[in-house]
């Protein structure tokens, strides 16, 4: 029998990401520079030790506001 998942995946990963993005590491874009974040957040995403499965959940917290 399979085994049942509990709680959100990666949560414990997506909370370092979390923690150590400031908020003018964030794209919101006014400041037109997604590629200069996206770098941004290679760098912190690997750091953090999660998967390659769990990019895109770890992904909205380089995005800040409406961007």
């Amino acid at each position: 029998m399979p085994s049942v998942e509990q709680g959100p995946r990666y949560s414990k990963e997506v909370a370092i990401i979390v923690k150590i993005y400031i908020d003018d590491q964030k794209y919101n874009r006014v400041n037109k520079s997604f590629n200069f974040k996206l770098t941004i957040f290679y760098n912190i995403y690997k750091r953090s030790s999660l998967p390659l499965e769990g990019y895109i959940v770890a992904f909205p917290s380089m995005l800040k506001g409406l961007a």
